[in-house]
């Protein structure tokens, strides 16, 4: 299908199921409300000049996996050395590698059109309608977050991955990142022995470990405490925490 063909039919499909994604449908549910999409927009007419195409059951699984995708992103995001994506606009794409630093790519959007369209699928990915200025959202199954910042030479976006399996505090501990003394007092701080648990404030610079922290910190929480969480962008890995509430505070 031509590339700016298959960018119409994808935008008709994210109008017709706008706010019916979020973050956490997994891929399997998302390919059957795609194709109930693509059905409804066929009966009402649309589509009729690629009708043959998606009525193919081959290509239209083809086409459906493709507009869930990143598109040339998926390669960069399914490497696990990737630890950051730098666009800028429609130049060559940057990512920080975490063996070989910061790099340029050979990858870049063909055109504004190409880019403004991804910036679409990302917010209708996390379950988003509205695009402002300044926007953080997560990627689906929270594999990451990305802020977008529309300025005057285009979309500067910035998608930081989450990390697989978050550092613990025995791999803080391994590394010297932190002492087993330190270590101990924290697990005081915040288990308080069952009698008196104490407030914590981690406060830093951006990068320097404050949700890696928090993350390591979440296995001193006992399990029959109720965890409530609310984040700016949601970054915690807290898929073991039965009891946990998961809040997003209003931008």
């Amino acid at each position: 299908m031509e590339r700016m063909l298959a960018i119409k039919v994808e935008e008709r499909i994210m109008e017709a199921l706008s706010g019916r994604m979020n973050l956490l449908i997994n891929q399997a549910d998302r390919e059957i409300m795609v194709s109930g999409a693509i059905d409804k927009l066929m009966r009402d007419g649309e589509f009729s000049e690629i009708r043959a195409e998606i009525e193919d059951p081959d290509k239209r699984l083809d086409f459906i996996q493709s507009f869930l995708s990143y598109g040339i992103l998926t390669e960069i995001l399914c490497d696990f050395n990737v630890e950051d994506i730098i666009i800028n606009n429609i130049k060559p794409i940057y990512v920080h590698h975490s063996q070989k630093g910061f790099i340029c790519t050979n990858k870049q959007f063909a055109n504004q059109k190409e880019l403004d369209h991804f910036v679409q699928k990302l917010l209708f990915f996390s379950g988003r309608t509205c695009l402002t200025k300044i926007v953080n959202i997560e990627l689906p199954n929270l594999e990451g977050r990305v802020n977008i910042a529309l300025a005057p030479f285009g979309p500067q976006i910035t998608i930081t991955k989450a990390k697989v399996t978050p550092l613990s505090i025995i791999d803080m501990i391994r590394s010297g990142t932190m002492t087993h003394e330190l270590a101990a007092q924290l697990w005081m701080y915040l288990e308080g022995m069952a009698i008196r648990p104490a407030n914590l404030m981690l406060a830093g610079g951006p990068g320097v470990g404050k949700t890696t922290m928090l993350n390591a910190l979440l296995a001193f929480i006992p399990d029959s405490d109720r965890i409530v969480v609310i984040e700016d962008t949601l970054e915690l890995n807290t898929f073991l925490e039965e009891s946990c509430s998961r809040l997003e505070s209003d931008d």
